[in-house]
């Protein structure tokens, strides 16, 4: 392919069902297994992510877990384990940057990444993203490359599991039609129904439709929507090369902790910043303390640091001075966050750090 000559392209990479892809990944005998991620249905949860094989029987996200298993009786019900998907999603992250060096993530297991390679086509980098994120983690990557944001995110969701699709300006029309209005973004339930009545059931229909009368039903959602429909959007990728900040938060096991007890979840907290800067290769230098309390307020108290740091003795200890300096008194405490800000790949110079505001 001549490089100079092909159209710019955006790719949109994704973990299909990402929380339900790492479960099966962490345990055994999951390959061909229907899997819900969720609450309990005798405690009214709801689906958070279903595999392919449960959404093939019915089950959607949001869904109660009770009508979910009963649709899809085989499947395997799995609780919630958001610090394991923040795990999995730190090492995804990890894993692209390394590749991609810029991406803009956009939620867990999905990101953005623009074309700005002029000797590697759109397609020879998905498969290299699909080939390393299954063999350094275990999961499935589908890749869409389209001429805008909107058409790179609906050509991976007709990708299927893993794989790449590529849709070109050309093609795009093609594409589009026969999709159902309801993959188009703020499409509601009721903007759904009433372009239906309309007799809009896919965007080729709305699109027939024109946009006169999609405004005349729809406002000013109609003007968007008919524009989504005709392939336009003007969204650009926000890129950057790593995370501008890192935070962990901890709800306390007791809401009246002793100051050693406080020490030790700020200990914790501080562990934790180390290895998510260690493993991005960022070191940060401003350090932001916030405490919740069961009343619902907070007190946050901040600090920029002589250098960037990455160790997690030096950030524990900046931490306690900051504790020190919140009047907790006899007020009930809910949790703590620990955040690290200011930050710069290890080995850079950078000297100007910006202050947070108390």
């Amino acid at each position: 392919m001549n490089r100079s000559s092909a159209e710019p392209a955006i790719l949109f990479v994704e973990v299909p069902d990402f929380y339900a892809e790492v479960e099966r990944r962490h345990g055994r005998g999951l390959e061909s297994r229907a899997i819900l991620v969720g609450g309990a249905p005798d405690k009214r949860g709801k689906v958070q992510s279903a595999s392919a094989e449960a959404r093939a029987a019915g089950v959607r996200a949001g869904m109660p877990m009770h009508e979910a298993l009963a649709l899809c009786d085989d499947a395997l019900r799995i609780p919630t384990d958001m610090r394991r998907y923040r795990e999995a999603q730190e090492r995804l992250d990890v894993c692209l940057r390394r590749i991609e060096g810029a991406i803009e993530t956009v939620g867990f297991g999905a990101a953005y990444l623009e074309d700005t390679h002029s000797d590697v086509s759109p397609e020879v980098r998905a498969e290299r993203l699909v080939g390393a994120v299954w063999s350094e983690l275990g999961l499935p990557l589908r890749v869409g490359i389209g001429p805008t944001r909107l058409i790179a995110r609906l050509a991976a969701a007709n990708v299927g599991r893993t794989g790449v699709r590529r849709v070109t300006s050309s093609g795009a029309a093609a594409f589009l039609a026969p999709l159902p209005v309801a993959c188009l973004p703020r499409v509601g339930t009721k903007a759904q129904s009433r372009l239906v009545a309309l007799g809009a059931e896919t965007i080729g229909d709305v699109v027939a439709l024109g946009g006169a009368v999609v405004e005349r039903e729809l406002g000013a959602r109609g003007r968007a929507i008919i524009e989504m429909a005709e392939g336009r959007d003007d969204s650009a990728v926000r890129a950057i090369r790593h995370r501008r900040t890192i935070s962990r938060e901890m709800t306390l096991a007791t809401a009246d902790p002793s100051r050693d007890e406080l020490g030790e979840c700020l200990r914790r907290l501080a562990g934790t910043l180390e290895k998510q800067l260690l493993r991005h290769g960022l070191r940060g230098g401003r350090i932001a303390l916030r405490v919740r309390f069961t009343d619902q307020t907070t007190a946050t108290r901040s600090l920029t640091l002589g250098d960037r740091v990455d160790d997690g003795l030096i950030l524990d200890a900046h931490a306690r001075v900051l504790l020190g300096r919140i009047d907790v008194g006899s007020r009930r405490i809910h949790g703590l966050g620990l955040t690290i800000a200011g930050l710069a790949e290890a080995g850079s110079h950078e000297a100007q750090l910006e202050l947070f505001r108390d």
